[in-house]
């Protein structure tokens, strides 16, 4: 055994940083939670059966815009939004490096316009 760990420490690797074929992940892996706002309904379905409260829809009536924002920190990857949403506006890619400095930067916001039935614009 100390055998193994000197030799380790005179290459000084221990395992390679990227195992061969980790560049391509395996068929049906959920990765980045990605969200198509032309498509988005703003029913807020996702909203509700994300079972780690990841994901935020907030309209904002004055400035007429919606905010949708995904935290990935808090994503478990289910998959229970893309398969909620009922017209296809979120997808998971097979994107899966994710690190990052900062907790913050795992955050994902999307802010686009409010639906005509949502703005109160009558007339």
């Amino acid at each position: 055994m100390w055998r193994i760990l000197l030799e380790s420490i005179k290459r000084g690797v221990v395992a390679p940083a990227d195992p061969a074929g980790s560049e391509i992940p395996p068929a049906r892996f959920r990765g980045l939670v990605m969200l198509n706002p032309d498509l988005c309904d703003h029913s807020g379905d996702c909203v509700r059966v994300c079972p780690t409260n990841a994901i935020t829809l907030d309209d904002d009536l004055e400035e007429r815009r919606t905010r949708w924002e995904v935290d990935h920190a808090a994503c478990i990857f289910c998959g229970l939004c893309e398969e909620a949403c009922p017209r296809g506006a979120i997808a998971l890619n097979n994107k899966f490096k994710l690190a990052v400095k900062a907790k913050d930067d795992l955050r994902v916001s999307v802010a686009f316009p409010l639906p005509e039935e949502k703005r109160g614009d009558r007339g």
